[in-house]
């Protein structure tokens, strides 16, 4: 009995452990968008945001061959400060992009939604992603193409949103 108290404490060590190292090193913003929607905005916005010292976590220049999206995932969105839905078409219809979002409801955090061209405020009532992201803080961002580069008040918010978390903690 001994024994196993000391694994558990041992486990809860180790996890508290991993927990302070993934803030330490973790990402400022994590970007959940739909491969099927384009790379270019998530991409630039990426770019955008890392020339002004944020770190960044965008799914294309992380994940190897190999990783367990599952596990991957979640660790990498727990190790973010902030996480950002790039709402288009098909990220409405994405189980990563939800599973993203509901993990980083469950770790307690908000996400940041960039309306894109209003996808979220037209979309379907009953939509899932609708759903968990309605009450949440939106920007909005109208483009002639959906995947163009990002506006410029558009970064500015997402600057000053973290900026904001930054002055709470």
């Amino acid at each position: 009995m001994a024994n196993q108290k000391s694994v558990s404490f041992f486990d809860a060590l180790k996890a508290r452990f991993r927990i302070l190292v993934d803030l330490l090193f973790g990402f400022d913003f994590f970007i959940s968008y739909s491969h099927s929607d384009g790379y270019q905005y998530p991409e630039q916005l990426t770019k955008r945001l890392e020339s002004l010292g944020f770190k960044v976590f965008l799914d294309s220049r992380i994940y190897v061959a190999g990783d367990d999206l599952k596990i991957a995932t979640r660790r990498r969105i727990r190790m973010s400060k902030k996480l950002i839905v790039v709402a288009r078409e098909k990220a409405l219809e994405s189980h990563w992009v939800l599973k993203e979002v509901e993990e980083c409801l469950l770790a307690g955090r908000i996400p940041i939604v960039i309306d894109i061209n209003r996808t979220i405020e037209d979309a379907d009532p009953q939509s899932e992603i609708k759903q968990r992201l309605m009450d949440k803080l939106h920007i909005r961002e109208s483009l002639q193409n959906i995947d163009s580069a990002p506006s410029e008040e558009t970064v500015t918010t997402l600057v000053k949103s973290f900026d904001s978390t930054r002055q709470d903690t």
